[in-house]
């Protein structure tokens, strides 16, 4: 009961509930940084779930399914750790623990009920994603809605683009790159997506209806000085404009860029390992994918990925590290960017 909250409650994260849509869409709040060990000993493992008001944008108060509730995915705390390597030799066995074995990943799972709201018979044929768990355990792949589909587009460019003064990563295709570090210009990645497939599904009375989408990117371990550090997040921003065309002299104040559609899950330390992390991208692929219909797309000229600070007071334009993922050139599949 709320009698037995700790006497100190610590804030473990956040996570925007989406819009209303028919079927289910699982919720995650991601707990990596949070002190797994001090959760469970000293908070006895309680999570509460608190709603956050919103004056400027009003909506029904979102419903979980709990415990009891079959066959629906049940509040769930996910703990992930590396699996122990073992090798062998013809003199003698031995079993060790890769170095990453000791950041562990975690996530708090709910899965809120299905939404009241109806559409017309003309909409729609939903595209999105079943509840199967991908090799990344903790981070959910979309829910697929009753008669509709899912499916994974990796992305078909990676470009880094940078303000003066330019380094290496200019024009770069191998890593996707965000952020400012000292002697080096504010740095964002320009990300294309195909939405051909998706499109297909429709036809001339029945729209596409994407109603949960996530952009899926993988975190490179970081090899730039720690002490440079300054937490925060990569925004997903949709371009007005072909990228040839965009001012790359300001690429945080640019009015070929758009306000943020998403972000990714704050990076609250230095990156010391390899992990993977995801963004709601659903309001996102619903500008080129309009559920009004296809009157109502705009142009696909793809997103570009923006760093943003998280301390108060601190800009895009000052200095701290960058912050890598994997590519589109990656040749494993999975570690390449790309949306579900």
């Amino acid at each position: 009961g709320m009698d037995e909250l700790p006497e100190n409650p610590e804030e473990i994260g956040t996570v925007n509930v989406p819009q209303e849509q028919p079927g289910t869409s699982p919720i995650v709040v991601e707990i990596t940084d949070f002190d797994v060990e001090k959760l469970i000993e000293e908070l006895k493992g309680t999570i509460v779930l608190k709603g956050v008001e919103e004056p400027t944008s009003p909506h029904p108060v979102p419903e979980f399914f709990g415990k009891g509730n079959e066959p629906f995915t049940k509040p769930a705390l996910h703990i992930c750790v590396p699996k122990p390597v073992t090798t062998t030799s013809t003199t003698s066995s031995s079993t060790t623990t890769p170095s990453s074995s000791s950041s562990t990943t975690s996530s708090s799972t709910t899965t809120p009920s299905s939404s009241s709201s109806t559409t017309s018979s003309s909409t729609t044929t939903p595209s999105s994603s079943s509840s199967t768990t991908s090799s990344y355990p903790g981070v959910p792949l979309c829910e697929k809605p009753l008669g509709g589909d899912r499916t994974e587009i990796r992305s078909t460019k990676t470009v880094v683009y940078m303000e003066d003064p330019s380094d290496g990563d200019d024009g770069s295709t191998e890593e996707v790159v965000v952020g400012k570090t000292k002697g080096s210009g504010v740095k964002v990645t320009y990300v294309e997506f195909d939405y051909d497939e998706i499109l297909s599904l429709g036809n001339e009375t029945h729209n596409v209806w994407v109603y949960e989408s996530k952009m899926f990117l993988k975190v490179k371990e970081s090899t730039e000085n720690k002490k440079h550090f300054i937490p925060q997040v990569t925004e997903i921003r949709p371009l007005t404009d072909p990228i040839d065309s965009v001012d790359t002299t300001d690429l945080v104040n640019n009015d070929g860029i758009e306000e943020p559609t998403g972000e990714f899950r704050e990076i609250k330390k230095f990156p010391t390992n390899d992990r993977k992390t995801f963004a709601e991208f659903t309001d996102t692929i619903q500008k080129y994918i309009n559920p009004s219909g296809t009157e109502y797309n705009k142009d696909n000229n793809g997103i570009v990925l923006v760093n943003k600070y998280t301390e108060e007071g601190v800009t895009p334009q000052d200095d701290g590290i960058n912050i890598r993922y994997y590519g589109t050139e990656e040749e494993d599949e999975e570690d390449k960017p790309f949306i579900d």
